[in-house]
């Protein structure tokens, strides 16, 4: 197996001299796409052996694989089958009808289009090994696809492949042809280079429904004896357009590294799976983490200067306190806890005074309430009526009975009462035989802290 890394930053692999498949004659296959590595100015360095590629050659932190064509395979899966494949391993077992290989040995991907999928696989086991190199000398593949199809999306946007119903890759190894139906790849089909390979490429497409025909020719990579437009003006409609291959690929390849798109086909799963798979999210994790270390940081600060606050606190208050003690002691020695002294000299001298027991409860006249009421009372000369029961609290009339000679009076007694400070309740009253009642219950005293 052969690396070849290019200018700028493209890796593909290649069979060095190798038969990777004994099949003759045309078989669906699909292209490996370039990694970005570190490459002299405008040359290929070429890596034949494992130990020149685990020490000639330094890469970079994050590179894309691009297989060959020769590398791959392209299935088509039709759409009843894909509803019975629900997972990516079921996939790869399905492959085991159509590719001389085992299913664990596959590393697949697909495209979806109309009617199906399309299937791209490679046979993993033998890549293994090459992805292995490239983990020890510390790269991470950030994804494994075609070269053709990295090509294809760079130098050809959707918008422009809309307008062909195939697109054909001539190059030194074979003949890649990619059907297309509205812009979406199909099919894919590669064939080895032969004498005939044109004619016989020319007069597969006449026999087909397409019409609009692209040839892509590589600007570095040309088959010997390709009669080039020479032989299209037989199809109906054949444009032709000069790219280069991998400069396309390394441009599309750089897109995936930098985060901007995703491959169209990504092989990296089975035994191809990458072994740090949260590698693309590093960054945002090492963020977080950063963020995680500095919060706890300052909890731990605000922990510390609020530990180094109460000690400061304690050690004044401290002081304080023997402050104190020197006043009080003046001749005394400054116990060690200063507190239960002074607690149990205070235990003492209540003892000396009798007054060890419980507090008495403190004691509030009435005489000012009820001073304060019979001053609001009204003069009998002007208003007639009588007091039969008064309860009366330091702070409140508790209950004010009697009679008064008329509704009017009664008027008079409450308004008399509100003017002094009292909050008298609207009670109810009624006509009797002398008058009518007078009834005032929990009539409160409001005083001028209430107010305010």
């Amino acid at each position: 197996m052969r690396i070849t890394l290019c200018e700028p930053s493209l890796v593909i692999l290649t069979a060095d001299g190798e038969n990777l498949f004994p099949q003759e004659g045309e078989r669906d296959a699909s292209s490996i796409a370039d990694a970005p590595l570190v490459a002299t100015q405008g040359e290929d360095q070429d890596i034949d052996s494992e130990e020149e590629c685990e020490t000639g050659v330094d890469l970079p932190p994050e590179v894309v694989i691009a297989l060959p064509s020769e590398l791959c395979y392209a299935v088509p899966i039709s759409g009843e089958q894909t509803k019975t494949l629900r997972s990516l391993k079921s996939l790869t077992y399905e492959l085991e009808e159509y590719l001389p290989h085992d299913g664990d040995d596959l590393a697949a991907g697909k495209l979806e289009c109309e009617g199906g999928w399309l299937v791209i696989a490679t046979h993993a086991e033998r890549l293994a090994s090459v992805l292995d190199q490239i983990d020890q000398q510390g790269s991470h593949v950030a994804s494994i696809s075609s070269l053709v199809l990295l090509a294809l999306e760079s130098a050809l946007p959707h918008s422009r492949r809309s307008s062909f119903d195939l697109v054909v890759f001539p190059s030194e190894q074979g003949i890649d042809v990619i059907q297309l139906e509205g812009g979406e790849v199909v099919r894919w089909h590669w064939r080895p280079n032969t004498d005939s390979i044109a004619e016989e490429l020319v007069t597969g497409i006449e026999d087909d429904v397409c019409a609009r025909v692209l040839i892509v020719e590589d600007e570095e990579s040309f088959p010997q004896g390709w009669p080039g437009t020479n032989v299209w003006p037989e199809v109906l409609d054949a444009h032709t357009e000069r790219v280069n291959i991998r400069e396309a690929a390394a441009r599309q390849a750089q897109h995936i590294i930098d985060g901007r798109c995703r491959a169209v086909v990504d092989l990296r799963n089975g035994m191809l799976t990458p072994k740090n798979p949260l590698y693309a999210i590093r960054r945002p994790l090492f963020a977080a983490a950063i963020g995680l270390l500095v919060c706890e940081l300052t909890l731990i600060a605000a922990a510390l200067f609020r530990d180094q606050a109460n000690r400061d606190g304690c050690q004044t208050m401290i002081a304080r306190q023997e402050t104190s003690f020197r006043k009080v002691f003046p001749n005394e020695r400054i116990p060690v806890g200063i507190t239960s002294r002074l607690q149990s000299e205070h235990r003492n001298l209540a003892g000396a005074k009798g007054l060890s027991g419980a507090e008495s409860p403190r004691l509030r006249s009435t005489l000012p309430a009820l001073q304060r009421l019979l001053a609001a009372l009204p003069d009998q000369e002007s208003v007639r009526f009588q007091l039969d029961r008064l309860e009366i609290f330091p702070d409140v009339v508790e209950r004010l009975t009697g009679t008064a000679r008329s509704f009017e009076d009664l008027e008079t007694i409450s308004q008399h009462l509100e003017e002094a400070g009292f909050d008298v309740p609207r009670d109810s009253s009624s006509q009797v035989a002398d008058g009518v009642t007078l009834r005032y219950e929990s009539m409160r005293l409001v005083t001028e802290s209430d107010d305010s």
